[in-house]
């Protein structure tokens, strides 16, 4: 008997804002830059707008009033909170 796996699509599983906010939050608290821009991509997936954004590889390279306006496309904004 053989079983089937399923290849996992986090996208599928960011369904609230709430949840959307929180996996970017944690993403870029505990992965920085990278996983922020690895975020990006799979918000923008599970909005259904992934073709808003350039190949991984380049988003890194755009300046952030691009990432700005790639955020505000998806109904987001950045913002900055003090260190605990």
């Amino acid at each position: 008997m053989t079983t089937k796996i399923q290849p996992f699509d986090l996208s599928a599983h960011l369904q609230t804002d709430e949840n959307i906010r929180e996996f970017l939050d944690i993403m870029l608290e505990e992965n920085g830059a990278e996983g922020f821009e690895q975020a990006l991509v799979y918000v923008a997936k599970a909005k259904g707008m992934a073709n808003l954004l350039p190949t991984q590889s380049t988003l890194s390279q755009l300046p952030l009033s691009v990432i700005d306006q790639i955020i505000h496309t998806l109904g987001l904004r950045l913002s900055v909170r003090l260190a605990s």
